[in-house]
């Protein structure tokens, strides 16, 4: 069971990635969505830029192996998933990655935020 629920974490962490990286195309459209996809960034840069693991990291790694190492994915979607979230990057292009999205949100936001005004 516990498996099944790091695979679900895991999923869950695909999800705020996929939140993360594109979440200025609601943001556009809905203010709360931009200070939710905001507020998600400065979070990210906080683990990003300190060098720290993301909570839901944690959360999967405790489910695979309570007291141990982490466990692959037992599952194919799991490890599916897993490939996504913890591809074998260098940090550096994490960290380019990153800064390019969230250079193109603040463009997003920037516009819609002129429109807004003008309108």
């Amino acid at each position: 069971m516990a498996a099944w629920l790091a695979d679900a974490v895991t999923w869950v962490h695909l999800g705020w990635v996929g939140f993360l990286v594109l979440g200025a195309i609601p943001g556009w459209r809905w203010p709360w969505v931009r200070w939710a996809h905001l507020a998600g960034l400065a979070f990210a840069a906080w683990i990003v830029l300190g060098g720290r693991l993301c909570p839901l990291t944690l959360l999967e790694h405790s489910l695979r192996n309570p007291g141990g190492p982490a466990r692959p994915a037992e599952t194919f979607f799991g490890r599916l998933a897993e490939q996504v979230v913890y591809a074998p990057l260098p940090r550096s292009w994490v960290l380019v990655g990153y800064l390019a999205v969230v250079g193109v949100s603040l463009v997003v936001y920037a516009c819609a935020w002129r429109r807004r005004g003008a309108a």
